[in-house]
């Protein structure tokens, strides 16, 4: 798999290359942090080629024993994930960091809709051009054809020049930019989805329908789900995931948080079988979440 180590790069150079442009359905030019297609964890978490096997089915959210303590590198909360990776750009956590706390606290008029768990979820904090991250990596195997990827991310305002979001490998991005807007990252490049920004969370599914294709469904809290088909950037295996907060603002309000991450679905070897799996497991899922979410 290849990432550029984005932690490497001066700050001159990161701003020289930190936007990725494109143009809107409204024919508007856009824009989205380049740090949204570049899997910083990856470099440290995702070596290694292609293997046979699959992931392991996976779980974690932040009100785990784990985390009593908060959220520190090398935590492994959950089961079927490796421990976590966190870090951030510049190393001062006056701009940036991790921390468990609960997701109401962010959006233009706090409090908003949360996805916490028991109160809590895990959020990052990013501001004065920082980055940061925080990536684990799949155990048994990449994701595979049938396999999907499931978690709830709820975001605050974003200013300009940043956006947050997560990395699936160096193969697939997904956030919301500072045009208000969700976006996908893939082989066509910046895809600008119709699907209403919401600061009241929303449930993400990508599922894998075959080596090089997938399919993505939005679902904000309370409205139905938007899905999308697409093909996979690059070459080579998922290995791991990649959350992330690029420079989204100083507030509270700006935050971002995630929970109720998973891997579900059994790989399977033909890609049309794994598009019904992939999907069944995204029904499902999103059931199994609505029922246990509490406050």
């Amino acid at each position: 798999m290849n990432a550029i180590n984005f932690r490497t790069l001066s700050p001159s150079t990161r701003r020289a290359y930190a936007y990725l442009t494109f143009t809107r359905p409204d024919g508007q030019p856009g824009y989205v942090a380049l740090a949204a297609t570049l899997c910083v964890a990856c470099t440290v978490l995702l070596m290694g080629g292609h293997t046979a096997s699959a992931a392991a089915l996976a779980v974690d959210n932040a009100d785990e024993l784990a985390y009593s303590d908060g959220w520190q590198d090398g935590d492994n909360g959950g089961f079927g994930f490796g421990p976590w990776f966190l870090g951030t750009l510049f190393g001062n956590p006056t701009f940036g960091g991790h921390f468990i706390g609960d997701s109401s606290a962010n959006g233009s008029t706090p409090p908003s809709g949360n996805i916490n768990t028991n109160g809590v979820s895990f959020g990052l904090y990013a501001n004065t051009d920082e980055f940061s991250f925080a990536g684990r990596a799949f155990t048994g195997g990449p994701l595979g054809v049938g396999q999907s990827f499931i978690l709830d991310m709820d975001h605050g305002d974003v200013q300009l020049g940043g956006s947050v979001g997560f990395n699936l490998g160096s193969r697939l991005s997904f956030g919301r930019s500072t045009d208000n807007e969700y976006f996908v990252i893939d082989a066509d490049g910046v895809t600008i989805t119709d699907v209403p920004v919401t600061d009241d969370g929303l449930t993400v599914f990508v599922g894998l329908t075959g080596a090089d294709t997938y399919e993505l469904a939005i679902q904000p809290f309370g409205s139905g789900a938007t899905v999308i088909p697409g093909t996979l950037a690059g070459s080579g295996d998922i290995l791991g995931f990649e959350l992330f907060n690029d420079n989204a603002g100083t507030s509270p309000n700006n935050d971002v948080y995630f929970n109720f991450i998973e891997v579900a679905g059994a790989a399977i070897p033909e890609p049309a079988t794994g598009a019904l799996t992939a999907m069944a497991a995204f029904a499902f899922g999103l059931v199994r979440r609505r029922r246990r979410r509490r406050a």
